[in-house]
Protein backbone atom coordinates (compact mmCIF):
# COMPACT_ATOMS: atom_id res chain seq x y z
CA UNK A 1 0.00 0.00 0.00
CA UNK A 2 1.38 3.64 -0.72
CA UNK A 3 2.43 5.75 2.07
CA UNK A 4 0.35 8.71 0.40
CA UNK A 5 -2.52 6.18 -0.89
CA UNK A 6 -5.27 8.14 1.21
CA UNK A 7 -4.23 11.06 2.49
CA UNK A 8 -1.20 13.44 1.61
CA UNK A 9 2.14 12.71 4.13
CA UNK A 10 2.38 14.97 6.42
CA UNK A 11 5.46 17.39 7.48
CA UNK A 12 6.94 14.43 9.37
CA UNK A 13 6.67 12.09 6.67
CA UNK A 14 8.56 14.59 4.06
CA UNK A 15 11.10 15.32 6.13
CA UNK A 16 11.86 11.87 6.89
CA UNK A 17 11.71 10.93 3.37
CA UNK A 18 14.17 14.04 2.46
CA UNK A 19 16.26 12.57 5.63
CA UNK A 20 16.59 9.51 4.62
CA UNK A 21 17.84 10.83 0.86
CA UNK A 22 20.35 12.33 2.34
CA UNK A 23 21.41 9.75 4.28
CA UNK A 24 21.51 7.38 0.86
CA UNK A 25 23.24 10.02 -0.81
CA UNK A 26 26.11 10.12 1.83
CA UNK A 27 26.66 6.29 1.71
CA UNK A 28 26.74 6.50 -1.30
CA UNK A 29 29.81 8.79 -1.55
CA UNK A 30 27.36 11.86 -2.91
CA UNK A 31 26.43 10.18 -5.96
CA UNK A 32 22.76 10.47 -7.31
CA UNK A 33 22.85 7.21 -9.84
CA UNK A 34 25.21 4.65 -9.83
CA UNK A 35 24.27 3.57 -13.36
CA UNK A 36 27.28 4.57 -16.12
CA UNK A 37 24.89 7.05 -17.74
CA UNK A 38 26.69 9.40 -19.98
CA UNK A 39 24.83 12.94 -21.09
CA UNK A 40 20.75 11.85 -20.50
CA UNK A 41 18.57 14.25 -22.23
CA UNK A 42 15.57 12.37 -20.58
CA UNK A 43 14.98 11.36 -17.18
CA UNK A 44 12.07 9.76 -15.44
CA UNK A 45 12.26 9.84 -11.39
CA UNK A 46 9.50 7.47 -10.36
CA UNK A 47 7.71 8.44 -6.89
CA UNK A 48 9.73 11.22 -6.71
CA UNK A 49 7.88 11.82 -3.35
CA UNK A 50 9.19 15.58 -2.13
CA UNK A 51 11.31 15.74 -5.57
CA UNK A 52 14.67 16.13 -3.73
CA UNK A 53 16.07 13.97 -6.00
CA UNK A 54 15.14 15.15 -9.16
CA UNK A 55 15.71 19.01 -7.98
CA UNK A 56 19.37 17.78 -7.17
CA UNK A 57 20.04 15.81 -9.94
CA UNK A 58 18.94 18.50 -12.68
CA UNK A 59 20.93 21.51 -10.35
CA UNK A 60 24.12 22.21 -8.81
CA UNK A 61 21.91 22.78 -6.04
CA UNK A 62 22.66 20.33 -3.21
CA UNK A 63 19.84 20.29 -0.60
CA UNK A 64 21.43 19.54 3.05
CA UNK A 65 18.69 18.27 4.93
CA UNK A 66 21.02 17.14 7.48
CA UNK A 67 22.37 20.14 8.04
CA UNK A 68 18.93 21.51 7.87
CA UNK A 69 17.39 18.84 9.84
CA UNK A 70 19.76 18.70 12.76
CA UNK A 71 20.84 22.15 12.90
CA UNK A 72 24.42 21.10 11.71
CA UNK A 73 27.29 22.95 9.82
CA UNK A 74 26.48 22.04 5.86
CA UNK A 75 28.60 19.20 4.07
CA UNK A 76 32.53 20.59 3.20
CA UNK A 77 34.72 20.61 0.08
CA UNK A 78 34.82 17.02 0.40
CA UNK A 79 31.33 16.11 -0.35
CA UNK A 80 31.04 18.63 -3.29
CA UNK A 81 27.34 19.45 -4.77
CA UNK A 82 25.43 17.11 -6.59
CA UNK A 83 25.59 16.03 -10.57
CA UNK A 84 24.66 19.09 -12.96
CA UNK A 85 22.44 18.27 -15.66
CA UNK A 86 20.65 21.82 -16.39
CA UNK A 87 20.07 20.05 -20.30
CA UNK A 88 18.04 17.16 -18.85
CA UNK A 89 14.46 16.96 -18.65
CA UNK A 90 13.72 15.35 -15.51
CA UNK A 91 10.00 14.49 -14.54
CA UNK A 92 9.50 13.07 -11.18
CA UNK A 93 6.18 11.57 -10.79
CA UNK A 94 4.27 10.85 -7.57
CA UNK A 95 0.04 9.87 -6.51
CA UNK A 96 0.60 13.39 -4.24
CA UNK A 97 1.83 16.99 -5.18
CA UNK A 98 4.20 17.63 -2.12
CA UNK A 99 7.15 18.79 -4.25
CA UNK A 100 8.03 22.90 -3.74
CA UNK A 101 6.63 25.06 -6.04
CA UNK A 102 9.67 26.46 -6.93
CA UNK A 103 11.35 24.03 -9.43
CA UNK A 104 14.52 24.14 -11.60
CA UNK A 105 13.34 25.35 -15.24
CA UNK A 106 14.68 21.59 -16.61
CA UNK A 107 12.58 19.70 -13.66
CA UNK A 108 8.74 19.05 -13.20
CA UNK A 109 6.53 17.69 -11.63
CA UNK A 110 3.06 15.39 -12.56
CA UNK A 111 1.01 13.57 -10.17
CA UNK A 112 1.22 10.35 -11.56
CA UNK A 113 0.01 6.38 -10.41
CA UNK A 114 3.44 4.39 -11.43
CA UNK A 115 1.52 1.15 -11.22
CA UNK A 116 -1.48 2.49 -14.16
CA UNK A 117 -0.22 2.50 -17.70
CA UNK A 118 2.33 5.20 -18.58
CA UNK A 119 1.17 7.81 -21.29
CA UNK A 120 4.61 9.34 -21.78
CA UNK A 121 4.87 10.18 -25.46
CA UNK A 122 9.30 9.38 -25.53
CA UNK A 123 11.43 7.29 -23.43
CA UNK A 124 14.16 7.79 -21.18
CA UNK A 125 17.88 7.93 -21.03
CA UNK A 126 17.34 7.02 -17.23
CA UNK A 127 14.24 5.74 -15.25
CA UNK A 128 14.97 5.96 -11.19
CA UNK A 129 13.26 5.32 -8.50
CA UNK A 130 13.60 4.69 -4.75
CA UNK A 131 12.32 3.63 -1.71
CA UNK A 132 9.58 1.90 -3.41
CA UNK A 133 9.28 -1.35 -1.63
CA UNK A 134 6.34 -0.68 0.75
CA UNK A 135 4.63 1.07 -2.26
CA UNK A 136 4.10 -0.75 -5.00
CA UNK A 137 2.01 -3.97 -5.05
CA UNK A 138 2.58 -5.28 -8.97
CA UNK A 139 6.55 -4.99 -8.90
CA UNK A 140 6.58 -7.64 -12.15
CA UNK A 141 4.07 -4.32 -14.25
CA UNK A 142 6.44 -1.65 -13.02
CA UNK A 143 9.60 -3.31 -14.07
CA UNK A 144 8.27 -4.29 -17.14
CA UNK A 145 6.92 -0.59 -18.06
CA UNK A 146 10.63 1.15 -16.66
CA UNK A 147 12.11 -1.17 -19.18
CA UNK A 148 9.42 0.05 -21.88
CA UNK A 149 10.20 3.58 -21.31
CA UNK A 150 13.89 2.89 -21.25
CA UNK A 151 15.78 4.22 -24.68
CA UNK A 152 18.35 1.69 -25.96
CA UNK A 153 21.62 1.95 -24.32
CA UNK A 154 19.71 3.45 -21.41
CA UNK A 155 19.00 2.71 -17.36
CA UNK A 156 16.50 1.28 -14.89
CA UNK A 157 18.06 1.93 -11.61
CA UNK A 158 15.92 1.15 -8.72
CA UNK A 159 17.57 1.60 -4.95
CA UNK A 160 15.61 0.26 -2.06
CA UNK A 161 16.25 -1.36 0.85
CA UNK A 162 16.57 -4.93 1.67
CA UNK A 163 13.23 -5.56 3.90
CA UNK A 164 14.56 -8.73 5.15
CA UNK A 165 16.12 -8.72 8.11
CA UNK A 166 19.53 -10.88 8.79
CA UNK A 167 22.91 -10.80 10.57
CA UNK A 168 26.33 -11.73 8.03
CA UNK A 169 27.66 -13.84 11.30
CA UNK A 170 24.44 -15.58 10.81
CA UNK A 171 23.45 -15.14 14.55
CA UNK A 172 19.78 -14.09 13.24
CA UNK A 173 17.28 -16.79 13.17
CA UNK A 174 14.79 -16.77 10.72
CA UNK A 175 12.35 -16.57 13.36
Amino acid sequence: MPNDEHLLPTQAEQDRLDVTHQKLRILLDNKLLLCPVQDPKRVLDVGTGTGIWAIEYGTHTHLDMRAIAYNLPPLTASHPPGDEHPDTEIIGTDLSPTQPSWIPPNVKFEVDDCEEPWTFQEKFDVVHARYLAAAVENWPRLMAQAFQFTKPGGYAEFQDYDLEYYAEDGTLGQD
